[in-house]
């Protein structure tokens, strides 16, 4: 596989006791590019990402991230070497404010550790302020920014979900991955999340979405991704896809059924 992937998986397998849940996926993201993986309930589409961020152990198979082995580090150690993801479930602290859950995407980065908290050290005010800041460009980068001091709890669906993005986007990681982001949204705070998922693209970058959303994916990604029962079975361009007959038999079942 090329050179070229910032981040890829070469005949990856995942397996729980009798039960084959990923077989021999290659699969190559470039910076720059926004990529989809699709596919129907129970095809392995968050079984790869746990993969991918460190969840799961695959059983075979490597995880490469700009060329170097990612099965032995950690989640919290892939993290801090720029890979993020989010979940399908909002993971947001209610008593917390917007700016205050998008610090936490910091914590694995930030300088001053439990006992600069403790006392509190200089160094911790200092560190919180810098997060904070950083907190809040990531909220504007949303278009949060004038919520930033919002309690979580009194935020909408939609609200939550871009505060989700900027907690992801916060510490300028190298590859987002995005579990299911559309899902609980109304056509409106989609139409706003796909926007939000746009202006993260960036160069340096590799933005991964697993969605169920399929006019979402086909707005935002250049590359999309199938999978089915555990393994690849096409890859394309959104118009690739959409005219893929593989894809459609998988959606829509067999015309002959």
């Amino acid at each position: 596989m090329s050179d070229s992937f910032a981040l890829q998986t070469r005949t990856l397998d995942l397996r729980f006791g009798g039960n084959q849940v990923l077989s021999q996926v290659s699969l190559g993201f470039r910076a720059g590019e926004i990529t989809g993986l699709i596919g129907p309930n129970g095809a392995g589409k968050t079984s790869f990402f746990n993969c991918l961020s460190g969840h799961y152990q695959p059983t075979g198979g490597d995880v490469l991230f700009n060329g170097q082995s990612m099965n032995k580090v950690s989640t919290v150690q892939r993290s801090r070497r720029g890979l993020v993801r989010s979940f399908q479930h909002a993971a947001l602290c209610s008593e917390m404010t917007l700016v205050e859950n998008v610090m936490v995407g910091l914590n694995t980065t930030r300088r001053s550790g439990w006992l600069d908290a403790l006392l509190p050290l200089p160094s911790w005010w200092s560190d919180r302020e810098e997060a904070k800041s950083a907190g809040r460009r990531a909220l504007d980068l949303v278009g949060l920014g004038a919520l930033a001091d919002l309690p979580t709890a009194v935020a909408a669906p939609g609200v939550k979900r871009l505060v989700e993005l900027a907690r992801a986007a916060v510490s300028d990681p190298r590859v987002i991955l995005l579990d299911e982001p559309a899902a609980g949204l109304n056509s409106s705070e989609t139409a706003d999340l796909a926007r939000v998922i746009k202006q993260l693209r960036d160069k340096d970058r590799v933005i991964l979405v697993v969605e169920h959303d399929m006019d979402l994916i086909m707005n935002v990604c250049d590359r999309i991704h199938v999978l089915n029962f555990g393994q690849v079975v096409a890859s394309g361009t959104p118009p690739e896809i959409q005219s893929d007959a593989r894809v459609a038999e998988i959606y829509l079942g067999s015309p002959d059924a």
